[in-house]
């Protein structure tokens, strides 16, 4: 009986796949499944979700490869083994669900695609236009107002957002203790910052001083889960310097050290994203300073950096209007943005409006965290 069950549940899932060769399905996979061998539905174009059955014990490698339109695998919690490329060459946008606490989370998070495990989303947008001083900004507060209004209108996740304006250097980082308070390893945690940026990677926060990258990078290694880094900030890409570019030896700057300290809470030593929790997103260089000025849409217009306006337009958010918008940095028409079109869209419109800037990403080619989602 048993032999026989098995035999119709493969060819049931044989059905399924030359069925998917053909057209573009959800698959909803039939009770009683525990494992998928190896290659199973390697190169089943047609398939654009996997859902797979409670009992499911292992997938083998290479089960999905190539499967190039799937989007959307939903793992049970009785999987104990995903194989090796078993999801390799899907759609790059393509979207693990979860149980939290399970050998599938755990791949998830190992494996560099865009997961949910019971994630819990929260956002601390900071906004620093030095009100009352002789460096005062326009920009920032438009910027932390749009961020926080694209946050809340991302689909698939959902943001605790808050929003902080004119911190002291202490307040960045007890802010940041605070809005993160209660992450897990499964958790999203991301961090915008607007505001005055120093050589080497210095926020400035209202009292004119100044957070070095070593104490923000102890404040966010103290969150557990992922991180999602946003600075739109003069010389803020010495927060990704590896810390010998851009350094002389003799009579070098003496804010080298630090630079390079922050920047190894960002690289693995394969300068990968696996096996690292953060994403970061810098408006320039980190010999550069980044613009803000007088944006119009339609018959509105305010002050914003020219970095954020183009990520919140890239990923269907007008900044201006604070209303949602076409999501223009959506290349494939997948109806999906991810973290690799929203950087190479905000790049060039940053770039088009101020050439003396230009953002920077790491890592190049992030696939898991995709910003807007139908």
């Amino acid at each position: 009986m048993r032999f026989c069950r098995l035999q119709a549940v493969f060819l049931c899932l044989a059905a399924l796949c030359l069925a998917a060769r053909a057209r573009a399905e959800s698959w909803l996979f039939p009770p009683g499944l525990q494992e998928i061998e190896a290659e199973a539905f390697f190169g089943c174009a047609g398939i654009t979700e996997a859902v797979l059955p409670d009992g499911l014990i292992s997938i083998g490698d290479r089960a999905f490869q190539n499967c190039s339109q799937l989007r959307r695998a939903v793992l049970p919690a009785s999987v104990e083994t995903v194989g090796d490329q078993a999801f390799d060459g899907c759609a790059e946008a393509l979207y693990i669900l979860c149980e939290p606490e399970t050998p599938a989370a755990a791949w998830a998070a190992a494996s560099g695609f865009d997961w949910s495990a019971g994630t819990v989303c929260r956002a601390l947008v900071i906004g620093q236009s030095y009100t009352g001083t002789g460096y005062a900004l326009q920009g920032p507060a438009y910027d932390m107002h749009a961020v926080a209004g694209l946050l809340r209108h991302l689909q698939t996740r959902t943001y605790t957002v808050t929003e902080k304006t004119n911190l002291t250097a202490e307040g960045i980082l007890a802010a940041i203790g605070s809005a993160f308070s209660g992450a897990t390893a499964d958790d999203i945690s991301l961090l915008y910052y607007s505001g005055h940026g120093l050589e080497g990677g210095y926020l400035v926060g209202q009292d004119i001083e100044n957070v070095s990258p070593d104490a923000l990078r102890a404040a966010l290694d103290r969150i557990p889960g992922r991180k999602v880094i946003l600075v739109d900030a003069c010389y803020s890409g010495a927060l990704l310097e590896d810390g010998e570019k851009g350094i002389t030896r003799k009579g070098g700057s003496p804010l080298g050290s630090f630079t390079r300290d922050f920047a190894a809470a960002f690289y693995s030593n394969t300068r990968s994203l696996k096996g690292t929790s953060y994403y970061v997103m810098t408006a320039c260089q980190a010999a550069e300073e980044c613009g803000e000025g007088y944006i119009r849409s339609g018959s509105s217009g305010r002050s914003m950096g020219f970095f954020t306006y183009s990520l919140c337009q890239g990923c269907g958010w007008d900044g201006v209007k604070n209303q949602a918008a076409s999501p223009l940095a959506d290349s494939s028409g997948d109806g999906v943005v991810t973290f690799a079109e929203a950087y190479s869209y905000a790049a060039a419109k940053a770039y088009e409006m101020n050439s003396l800037q230009s953002a920077v990403v790491y890592p190049a080619q992030c696939t898991w965290f995709s910003p807007f989602r139908p």
